[in-house]
């Protein structure tokens, strides 16, 4: 997915609507392959070489997404490609937690403030800018990771880093730092860890 997002901001493509049920996973010589879906709502934003308009900048202003994975500018109707590394770390928190709620008979993939209510991450955000939201501390994942994701769902989006950035960190050497003690555990943070994998 990190791929698919830098590869897309390179060419000025916004996606607008990161989310679950718009990631498609398909087996390639064995392995998973992850693919982003459903470009409906894209928006090309200026490149580098474009002229930018008197304000210096490019924003889009057009409410779009959904609303459990939207970034909180953009309740604000003014956001840059930023607001997609909002939804795609809100997606890889969501992979690593994983709160399943059954909805209309189906399971889905769930992620809120603070997994406890329903309240929808860029909401509160957006209401309490000062308001901050991590990976749960039970997640077992290493720590280069944890700091990665907890910076792509900074409220902030020029705190958060690029999808080059993204994808850069996620492909790095990254050997593990400390292991849990339990067997069972290990054997569960490996699972995790291998299932998030698969994905990114």
């Amino acid at each position: 997915m990190a791929d698919a997002m830098q590869y897309s901001h390179k060419k000025g493509i916004v996606h607008r609507d990161l989310k679950p049920e718009n990631v498609l996973i398909s087996i390639e010589n064995g392995k998973p392959n992850a693919k982003i879906a459903d470009f409906g709502i894209a928006k090309i934003k200026l490149s580098d070489g474009d002229p930018l308009p008197a304000s210096g900048v490019s924003y889009m202003h057009t409410p779009a997404g959904t609303r459990l994975y939207v970034a909180p500018e953009v309740y604000k109707s003014h956001y840059k490609e930023k607001a997609d590394i909002f939804s795609l770390g809100l997606m890889f928190c969501a992979i690593l937690e994983r709160r399943i709620d059954i909805i209309r008979g189906r399971s889905r993939l769930m992620i809120y403030y603070n997994n406890i209510g329903e309240v929808c991450v860029g909401e509160y955000l957006f209401h309490h800018p000062k308001a901050v939201r991590e990976v749960g501390k039970s997640v077992i994942i290493q720590e280069a990771i944890r700091k990665l994701i907890n910076s792509m769902i900074r409220c902030e989006y020029k705190a958060r880093p690029s999808a080059r950035e993204v994808y850069d960190v996620l492909n790095s050497p990254m050997p593990i730092i400390a292991r849990p003690e339990k067997r069972n555990d290990v054997q569960s943070a490996e699972k995790t860890w291998f299932s998030y994998c698969a994905i990114l």
